[in-house]
């Protein structure tokens, strides 16, 4: 024979934290109260987070040592040399957005080679290189879809 338990439901720790700091909706409250009249591990867990906070809030406060926050500054650089590495972020990034930019047409082409190949042709057509002779084949012609 098996007894029914009724299943508690699966509530991650951290929400013991939420709850004491009141930061939980009322659907989380009403389950992180309903698991802690049932689970007596969790009854356990939340007086040791208790607890353990009473005795942070107790320490005393100290005042950080004479240029601590100063050490912690990350950018020594003098404001010369923060202007010039800002100036160069900004540059670098308008530079890229004028690379991704598109370009207005990638049909046209400058110069127009048809037209080039057609004037070297005509000016060329009286000499007797072969590579002249060739000058003609390279006039664009419509092809058909």
């Amino acid at each position: 024979m098996t007894t029914d338990v009724p299943a508690t439901p699966e509530l991650p720790e951290e929400l013991l934290s939420a709850y004491l700091d009141d930061e939980c909706d009322a659907d989380e409250r009403a389950a992180v109260e309903a698991r802690l009249t049932t689970d007596a591990e969790w009854r356990a867990i939340l007086d040791e987070i208790t607890e353990t906070r009473a005795v942070v809030r107790a320490l005393p406060q100290r005042e950080p040592p004479a240029g601590f926050f100063e050490r912690l500054d990350p950018r020594p650089w003098s404001k010369t040399a923060r202007w010039i590495s800002g100036f160069a972020a900004v540059a670098a990034v308008a530079a890229g957005f004028m690379l991704a930019a598109p370009s207005s047409s990638h049909d046209d082409v400058t110069p127009p080679i048809a037209a080039l190949a057609d004037s070297h042709g005509a000016t060329q057509s009286l000499a007797t290189d072969p590579i002249s002779a060739l000058a003609p084949l390279a006039v664009a012609t419509p092809s058909t879809p």
